[in-house]
């Protein structure tokens, strides 16, 4: 494996920029934010942070965060309401897991898994199910999805383990 050269220059100024982890204001709407520690390529001048550069690993921290505001900003379910509410779901008498919940609810078998980390925010329409099921998670088992499922993989009696990835 390549090791990664701890300085390189800018490819625009020409200045050395150095690997480093520097706090960051993200803000959403002016009203919300939070300081996170951003890895990314900086100068040595910290008055100089605007010509940073970051790979899109050093992104998705950053993403994540501006997910999180937007979610609470917009009145949706942060990424850790929304692990709470799956985690409490029950079909079968099994917990629902990403993959179960992302096929049932959304027809998405990825989606649960990038809702929970952040990288994308919930829709509304989900965002909404979400509340309902969280006040009432016995009405999860009455979903025609969620029956079609008990059907479909165990026939409601819990002893098959269902194959999500066919």
């Amino acid at each position: 494996m390549a090791k990664v050269p701890q300085s390189f220059r800018h490819p625009e100024t020409d200045r050395v920029l150095h690997r480093a982890v520097r706090p960051m204001e993200i803000s959403y709407k002016g009203g919300l934010s939070e300081t996170v520690d951003a890895p990314g390529w900086y100068p040595d001048d910290p008055a100089s942070s605007e010509e940073a550069i970051f790979s899109p690993a050093d992104c998705r921290i950053t993403d994540r965060v501006f997910n999180k505001l937007k979610a609470i900003a917009e009145g949706f379910l942060p990424p850790a309401e929304v692990r709470r509410v799956r985690r409490r779901l029950r079909l079968g008498g099994r917990p629902v897991s990403q993959v179960m919940a992302g096929k049932i609810l959304c027809a998405d078998p990825k989606a649960f898994r990038r809702y929970e980390a952040g990288d994308s925010v919930i829709s509304r329409e989900l965002d909404c199910l979400l509340r309902l099921l969280d006040k009432n998670p016995a009405a999860f088992s009455e979903l025609p999805s969620a029956q079609r499922y008990l059907r479909e993989y165990d026939g409601g009696s819990g002893s098959q383990t269902p194959n999500f990835y066919d």
